[in-house]
């Protein structure tokens, strides 16, 4: 439900909202509408009404004068035309509420809205309806917590020792947004030092008068003139930390914090974990420096079963890919190309299976490219795959959790490459006689067993094992403590980092609390070792006070790692182990991270909405992803992309209804190459021409088509898949919806409306240089 379709009626049903017949008055303006929106617009109506205790402070967002403006106690800051709007609602709710505070900035956005129009130039613009929202599943370099607008003085020191004067804008404990009165160009990643005088001020605190190192990010000026950095934290002072995490959340009700910051990542992590969950690439990790450079794997349910491809007779042949001197080729070739393509088959002699790969490098060196293709295409188990292969180096999160270490083998990582199994890759049909001498030449590409390559590990992206550590039960006295009080209670069981303990009194103690445990009992039978003062985190809680512990710092760790290791040791018969369901594996958090990594493709994600299947969402990790300006092209919004690539020429109706709809009754998954010519017309407009390999006459009419378009146009290849999603798992966003609903709890229901809508979800792999080669290698054999 959209709720700005009915502010008309919202605003007459303010002042009659305390009316004793109330009720029958909504009945009546709102006649006809179900009673699911009926319930909603009364939330709505008691959000609005709720009393405010938000500072509206505009300096930052005008460029006009700005007066105190004192009310209920608050102290305002607000132009003439603002004060008017903010008396005017006042009058209308009959005090200061949430709806008064967001009708003042609703003012503001509408008068900035207006001035943009004055300036904007009168030429048309091509407006599409292929229009989408522009989202990055990798959230690694993103804002790391949320903002609270707030105004305050700040003096910036640079380098050269020179002193500017400036306000914040925005302040989180990850970064600062300043306003500068004059245009100052910085050279990127400059480091500089901010005193925050404002707050010293008031608050008089012995580091607020330190300065503190924040790194740019970026710098932009708004049409209004006003001059904004963007900073990062870059200091590693923990008591200014301390003190901003505490002035947010003593303020975060006075002033606007940014809901929509959370409402993004809840989405985007919502998102993410879907595509994780059902991608069908799988990303692998490379020691280029080893003898076995492969060192480990991700899979998901779906890639699995691009895994189960390369095992033969009990051997995972993807360590005979990235042995040792293919890599070294592929690395070097990798220098001038983004991707490859890897062609495999099985070839069975007297029972016994050989698996054989190529890529398209080694057969165009050894000009076997028409006979391996040839001859592999005749076998049941022929595949084609597109690899990519980058540098990586696995970066370590700025807070990282003490009992989850960055594990060994993270460390060993050079490269990341990514596999995906393609059933549309080579554009033209080969129809070749192949001697008994051809085929024979194809046994260099044959993978021969060596007894020297160990097993590989492969790691499950979404493993059902919740635990990290086996654990042992144990009953044994002990006591917590938090800042306030102190309680009883005994271990249940325990691991290298984590307790489970039953408490003898309630408590509410929530996740992430701090405690500080004495293990009382135990401490009696060990001298060595100090168990007292141990610092640990609940990490959740069950029926029965009964808490989840994990330890929290690096002392405690070391401590609870060498004693109860000696402890289990030395008494093995005297405890019950309960081992992990699955085989061990680095915390879930950090394969993620590895994962992420991986995002080469360009993902479209689909939504039902009423009878209709709309690309609402599209995935792209940069703005220099070779596709970006494919799909931009016809979108001047920076937060949306256009997708008329893959809708013109009735493709939307063939690629993505059609399938949709049929499988309603079946399975789905729709596979095509797509071929795109963009081409300006005699008015210097922009034209996308989109075509399938059916659409072409001849494999001629397609090389043509290929090679024009190279010259007279830009031309791209792309490899379309479209696979089914499952519900997306709410479940995976609780603590950003918490969060949500503490500010805008319409929101939340917005939110899970437009995630539970999203059914289905395209991956766009770029082939363009792949199809390119294979035309003109094309080209070239036919003119020898």
């Amino acid at each position: 439900m959209d709720l700005k379709a009915y502010q008309t009626q919202i605003i007459e049903l303010i002042p009659l909202r305390n009316e004793p017949d109330f009720n029958d008055l909504l009945n009546k303006i709102l006649f006809g509408e179900s009673a699911s929106d009926k319930f909603l617009i009364k939330m709505e109506l008691s959000r609005l009404a709720k009393p405010c205790q938000r500072i509206l402070d505009i300096r930052d967002k005008v460029t006009e004068k700005c007066d105190l403006v004192e009310q209920d106690k608050l102290k305002h800051y607000l132009t003439k035309p603002t004060t008017v709007v903010l008396q005017k609602n006042i009058t209308l709710y009959g005090l200061y509420t949430v709806g008064v505070y967001e009708a003042v900035h609703a003012y503001i956005a509408l008068e900035k809205i207006k001035k943009k129009s004055q300036q904007r130039s009168p030429e048309t613009k091509v407006i599409t309806q292929e229009q989408c929202e522009l989202i990055t599943l990798s959230q690694k370099n993103k804002r790391g917590a949320p903002r609270m607008f707030f105004v305050s003085d700040i003096t910036i020191t640079l380098s050269d020792g020179k002193a500017l004067k400036a306000h914040t804008s925005n302040i989180s404990l990850s970064g600062v947004k300043l306003k500068l009165k004059e245009h100052i160009q910085f050279q990127p990643q400059t480091l500089m030092s901010l005193t925050f005088s404002g707050l010293d001020l008031e608050y008089h605190e012995k580091v607020l008068k330190e300065p503190i190192t924040y790194q740019l990010v970026k710098q932009e000026s708004d049409a209004d003139d006003s001059h904004y950095l963007y900073l990062n934290y870059a200091d590693d002072k923990q008591r200014f930390l301390t003190f901003m995490s505490e002035f947010i959340r003593l303020n975060q009700y006075k002033y606007k914090i940014d809901v929509h910051y959370y409402y993004q990542l809840a989405k985007i992590s919502a998102l993410k974990q879907s595509y994780l969950a059902q991608m069908n690439t799988l990303p692998i990790c490379l020691d280029a420096h080893a003898p076995s450079p492969f060192i480990f794997a991700l899979k998901n349910k779906i890639n699995q079963q691009l895994l189960n491809e390369w095992h033969c007779e009990g051997v995972n042949q993807l360590n005979f890919l990235f042995n040792e001197l293919r890599l070294i080729k592929l690395i070097a070739s990798m220098q001038t190309l983004d991707s490859t393509t890897i062609y495999t088959f099985t070839h069975t002699v007297k029972g016994k299976q050989y698996f054989l790969s190529a890529s398209e490098e080694e057969l165009i060196e050894k000009d076997l490219k028409h006979t391996f293709i040839n001859y592999g295409r005749s076998k049941s188990n022929w595949r084609v795959y597109h690899l990519t292969l980058s540098d990586y180096q696995y970066q370590t999160a700025k807070r990282q959790q003490v009992a989850e270490p960055v594990p060994a083998i993270f460390k060993k990582v050079t490269h990341m490459a990514t596999l995906q199994r393609l059933s549309k890759a080579y554009p033209f049909v080969i129809d070749e006689e192949l001697s008994k001498s051809d085929v024979n030449q194809l046994n260099q590409f044959v993978h021969r067993n060596e007894n020297t390559i160990a097993p590989t590990p492969v790691f499950t992206l979404f493993s059902t094992e919740q635990r990290k550590e086996a654990r042992y039960l144990y009953s044994s006295n002990l006591s917590v403590a938090d800042k306030k009080s102190a309680y009883n209670g005994k271990i249940i069981d325990f691991s290298y980092t984590g307790l489970k303990i039953k408490l003898n009194q309630i408590t509410a103690f929530s996740t992430s609390t701090k405690l500080t445990v004495n293990l009382t009992e135990l401490q009696k039978i060990s001298k060595k070792f100090a168990l007292s003062n141990l610092q640990y985190k609940v990490v959740r809680t069950g029926a029965n006070n009964i808490l989840h512990l994990q330890v929290c710092d690096k002392k405690t760790l070391d401590i609870c790692q060498q004693f109860f290791s000696v402890l289990v040791k030395n008494n093995a018969k005297h405890f019950t182990c309960r081992p992990l369901k699955e085989k061990q594996q680095p915390p879930g958090k950090h394969l993620i991270e590895v994962a992420e990594e991986s995002f080469t493709n360009t993902v479209f994600f689909i939504s039902k909405i009423g009878a209709r299947h709309k690309i609402t969402f599209a995935a792209m990790e940069t703005t220099d992803h070779p596709l970006h300006a494919l799909f931009s092209m016809f979108s001047d919004n920076k937060h949306e992309v256009n997708y008329s690539p893959l809708a013109n020429n009735q493709l939307y109706e063939r690629l993505i209804t059609q399938p949709l709809k049929a499988s309603e009754a079946g399975s789905l998954n729709k596979e095509a190459l797509i071929y795109i010519k963009v081409v300006k017309d005699e008015k210097q407009q922009l034209k996308v021409s989109s075509f399938l390999d059916e659409d072409f006459k001849s494999d001629q009419a397609k090389a043509t088509f290929i090679r024009e378009s190279q010259f007279n146009a830009s031309f791209y290849a792309l490899h379309y898949r479209l696979t089914p999603l499952p519900n997306v798992d709410i479940d995976s966003i609780k603590n950003e919806v918490r969060a949500i609903s503490r500010f805008a709890i319409h929101l939340t229901k917005k939110l899970e409306e437009e995630l539970h809508a999203v059914e289905a979800m395209i991956e766009i792999t770029d082939r363009t240089a792949d199809i390119i080669s294979t035309v003109e290698k094309k080209e070239v054999k036919l003119a020898n």
